[in-house]
C-alpha cells in the first residue's frame, strides 16, 4: 500500500513539473514573438538603409528573460524554444545586412548566443552544441532543403541561400563551437548547392569558410579527416 501511494505520489509530481514545463515554455514562446515589435525602431532605420549599432535596450532585456526562463525547462523543451530564438536572429540579422549592407558585430544572434552562455553554461556545453545544431537544422529546413529541384542561376546570392549560409557560423560562436559538425555541415550545403546547380552559392560558400577552423580541425578524428578531405576536393571543384 505504501508502495502505491509513493507511485501516486511520484507520478503527480511528473505531472505538475511536465505541466509547469510547458505553461513556461508557452510563456517564452510569446515573449519570442514580441520581440519582433520591440525592434520595430531598429526595423523602420534599417529599411531607410541606415546602420544600427545592434538590438535597442528593451529587446535585450527581452532576450535576457528569454535566456532566464529557460535555464528552468527540461532539456528537449529548452533546445526546441531556444534554438526557435536563434534562428528567428539570424533571418533578422541577414535581412538587415542585406539592406543596410553593414554586418554589425553586436547583432541579434550574438546576443542572444552571449546570453544562452551566461545563463545556460552550468547545465553543460553538450546543451550550448545540441541548441545551435538545432538551430541550424531550423534553418536549414526553410532554406536549404526547402526544395531541391535545379533552378536558374541568379547573379547575386539570394536570401534563402544568404541565410543557409550563415547559420553555419552559429557552430563556430566561441563557447558554442563544434568545427567538425560545422565543416559536416559545410560539406552538405556544397551537396545541394551543386545539386540545385547554384555554383554561384557554392562558391560563396567555399571562400567564406574560415581557414583558421581548417587548421585548428583535430584531423585525427576519422570523420574530421574525411570532412577535410571532402572539403578540399569541393575547393579543387569549385576553383
Amino acid at each position: 500500500e505504501t508502495t502505491e501511494m509513493d507511485e501516486d505520489d511520484r507520478s503527480a509530481d511528473e505531472t505538475i513539473v511536465e505541466e509547469t514545463d510547458r505553461i513556461l515554455a508557452i510563456y517564452i514562446k510569446q515573449l519570442i514573438r514580441s520581440t519582433t515589435s520591440l525592434d520595430l525602431e531598429s526595423d523602420v532605420r534599417r529599411r531607410n538603409k541606415i546602420a544600427t549599432s545592434g538590438p535597442n535596450g528593451a529587446l535585450i532585456e527581452t532576450y535576457g528573460l528569454i535566456a532566464q526562463y529557460s535555464f528552468e525547462l527540461e532539456r528537449s523543451t529548452l533546445v526546441d524554444v531556444y534554438s526557435g530564438l536563434l534562428r528567428l536572429c539570424l533571418v533578422e540579422d541577414v535581412e538587415a545586412e542585406r539592406v543596410s549592407g553593414v554586418i554589425l558585430e553586436d547583432d541579434r544572434r550574438t546576443v542572444c548566443l552571449r546570453l544562452a552562455g551566461e545563463w545556460l553554461a552550468s547545465r553543460g556545453r553538450e546543451l550550448l552544441v545540441d541548441i545551435v545544431v538545432e538551430a541550424v537544422d531550423r534553418v536549414w529546413r526553410e532554406t536549404l532543403f526547402a526544395g531541391v529541384d535545379a533552378l536558374p542561376e541568379d547573379q547575386t546570392l539570394s536570401f534563402d541561400e544568404d541565410c543557409a549560409i550563415r547559420a553555419i557560423e552559429l557552430l563556430l560562436f566561441p563557447g558554442f563551437e563544434n568545427y567538425r559538425e560545422a565543416l559536416v555541415r559545410c560539406n552538405i550545403a556544397l551537396r545541394q548547392f551543386t545539386l540545385a546547380k547554384k555554383l554561384m552559392a557554392a562558391r560563396e560558400l567555399v571562400e567564406w569558410f574560415p581557414t583558421s577552423v581548417l587548421e585548428e580541425m583535430d584531423l585525427s578524428d576519422p570523420v574530421a579527416l574525411n570532412a577535410r578531405h571532402e572539403f578540399d576536393a569541393w575547393v579543387v571543384y569549385i576553383n
